[in-house]
């Protein structure tokens, strides 16, 4: 079964985001301190979504065929 993997990082300071809520066609999991993640899911495309008070909501078609690896950038809303 592949692996999303990822990273979300404040695109500002470049700093990962810890402990936000990934979202991938109802999977959920969320960010460790470093803002890194990963989810198993059968191969297919999937919609994944990061959503967090603090910074822009993020939605993303993903096809996940093989492991995968994505870096997420989102701006900061609330200084």
């Amino acid at each position: 079964m592949p692996i999303l993997r990822g990273r979300v990082v404040d695109r500002d300071t470049g700093r990962g985001i810890a402990f936000l809520v990934v979202a991938l066609n109802g999977k959920t999991t969320s960010t460790d301190p470093r803002g890194e993640f990963e989810i198993f899911a059968p191969p297919g495309t999937y919609t994944l979504r990061i959503r967090s008070p603090f910074y822009e909501p993020y939605t993303r078609e993903i096809e996940l065929r093989e492991d995968t690896y994505i870096e997420i950038k989102l701006r900061r809303t609330i200084l």
